[in-house]
């Protein structure tokens, strides 16, 4: 189980809630895999960036950074950026689950 903390910027049109993207994950793996009171967390931030979004998704255990992960996605199309967000994040937390 994880802590999750989803963060689109405010100013992008078409971004999924935090909701819909738990769902996305939960969709992949077969579970919820979120809660409030793991140890092992993600932050998964999607931002603007110069030449398209970009999104983030660091892996915090014990409240320190132990991983991060980047994607890009060179058109403004932020479902399809939380999508394989969504992806990578589901591959993370149960690697076998999204082969099953």
């Amino acid at each position: 189980m994880a802590q999750l903390s989803y963060q689109p910027d405010s100013e992008i049109d078409g971004c999924p809630s935090s909701e819909t993207f738990q769902s996305l994950v939960a969709t992949r793996i077969g579970y919820v895999p979120f809660t409030e009171s793991a140890e092992l967390g993600f932050e998964v931030r999607i931002l603007r960036g110069s030449s398209g979004l970009s999104g983030t998704i660091e892996v915090i255990q014990n409240g320190e950074t132990s991983g991060t992960r980047e994607l890009s996605a060179a058109q403004n199309e932020c479902d399809e950026l939380a999508d394989t967000l969504a992806l990578t994040l589901a591959m993370i937390i149960d690697p076998l689950a999204t082969s099953r």
